[in-house]
């Protein structure tokens, strides 16, 4: 079995032929795709985007969750299309933990540095009440899935 069918196993998107997967029908579940970029609106602030994904809260509130990522100033209000490839994985990343998932299931592993710096493995842990799991790319690895624990 391949990342992708484990990934969409988990997530309720494909059922299994043999076996069954049982899931809490009250554990928020949150998926981090290869393609997270994609679905981002380069012509909105992050602001403007996560107002209009989930309305009735006020810009500061956004402001907030999204400098936990280093989404700070400026760079939440300008468009998404002047932000580095990393700082939209960022956005990307606020947006899929707004609503606090319990499950974060990591589909790519991030490719940058600022991933592995202590603050944000406490970040992480603000946002992610369970666990995430992720799925590793390297090969030469003894173990292709890292479990990771959010106290």
């Amino acid at each position: 079995m391949g990342k992708s069918t484990l990934i969409n196993l988990l997530v309720g998107k494909l059922q299994p032929i043999v076996g069954t997967v049982s899931r809490n029908g009250s554990a928020r579940v949150a998926l981090f795709a290869q393609h997270h970029v994609d679905g981002l609106d380069l012509r909105r602030s992050s602001v403007d985007m996560m107002m209009s994904i989930f309305p009735g809260h006020n810009a500061q509130v956004f402001r907030r969750h999204l400098g936990c990522f280093g989404i700070i100033g400026d760079l939440a209000l300008q468009p998404i299309k002047t932000l580095s490839g990393g700082q939209k994985s960022k956005v990307a990343f606020s947006i899929v933990t707004w609503k606090k998932p319990h499950v974060i299931i990591l589909g790519q592993t991030p490719r940058s540095n600022h991933t592995h710096k202590h603050g944000d493995r406490v970040q992480l842990s603000q946002v992610c009440s369970g666990l995430s799991l992720c799925p590793l790319h390297c090969l030469t690895l003894p173990c292709l899935y890292r479990v990771c624990v959010c106290t």
